[in-house]
């Protein structure tokens, strides 16, 4: 992912495995049954290798430092479908999680 990109706000039906490979690392925010859980991505301190999002969880991800990229392969399993693809909005993301912050509520779309 590039300085400027974000994985926005969405879920799907399946697991997701994110690997790292190099660059400055991501954040990766997973809401789920109510809480927040984020992880680090990257080789650095407190950070991990490889982080595993599972089926049915909210999620988004950006680069932790905005001016570098980080270069991330992802898995599924069961195999991805598009079916079971849901993009999340702003006004969801409020309704599902009354706290969640600015921060989190950037990394959501306004309409999809």
């Amino acid at each position: 992912m590039d300085k400027t990109d974000v994985s926005h706000f969405h879920q799907i039906d399946c697991d997701e495995i994110w690997y790292y490979h190099a660059g400055v690392g991501m954040r990766i925010y997973v809401l789920q049954n109510g809480a927040l859980k984020e992880y680090l991505l990257g080789m650095g301190e407190n950070m991990k290798p490889m982080a595993v999002i599972p089926a049915g969880a909210t999620f988004a991800a950006k680069n932790i430092d905005k001016n570098g990229y980080t270069f991330i392969s992802c898995a599924t399993t069961p195999k991805f479908s598009y079916k079971g693809f849901r993009l999340i909005t702003k006004a969801k993301l409020k309704k599902r999680y009354p706290s969640a912050s600015n921060k989190l509520l950037e990394l959501a779309y306004e309409k999809v």
